[in-house]
């Protein structure tokens, strides 16, 4: 099985979506998709914690080697609490956490693939 370098996730209050590929040459090859059921407001029989929720998230993107949060209000940045609180090492890999709207499939993995192949060219010309 081939280990992917980029996770992105796209989250808000509602569900998340990740996303794992590798840029080699320009190209984006898409691994596989994650889309999680939120977590219900707490006193619902069928309710997740958020820890639980971010919990499954963390578990999807631990491996990945570059991570981006990305999703419209606070639910990114309350992820981004919970993974420096519980999961540390999963946190030096984040490498941005940007404001976004709703994206299609297609836009998502457009836009993570411009994102993370901007850094890596501003990383190849810092180690210049």
């Amino acid at each position: 099985m081939m280990s992917f370098t980029h996770a992105v996730v796209w989250l808000d209050q509602g569900r998340s979506r990740i996303t794992h590929f590798q840029i080699q040459a320009g190209e984006a090859e898409l691994s596989r998709a994650y889309a999680s059921q939120p977590y219900l407001h707490i006193g619902s029989e069928q309710s997740d914690s958020p820890g639980a929720y971010f919990g499954k998230i963390v578990y999807n993107i631990q491996d990945a080697v570059e991570i981006l949060l990305l999703g419209p209000g606070t639910e990114k940045n309350k992820l981004m609490k919970y993974i420096s609180l519980h999961h540390r090492c999963v946190g030096q890999k984040i490498v941005g956490i940007v404001d976004a709207v709703q994206l299609t499939d297609d836009e998502l993995q457009n836009f993570s693939r411009r994102y993370f192949a901007n850094m890596d060219q501003l990383a190849a010309i810092a180690r210049i």
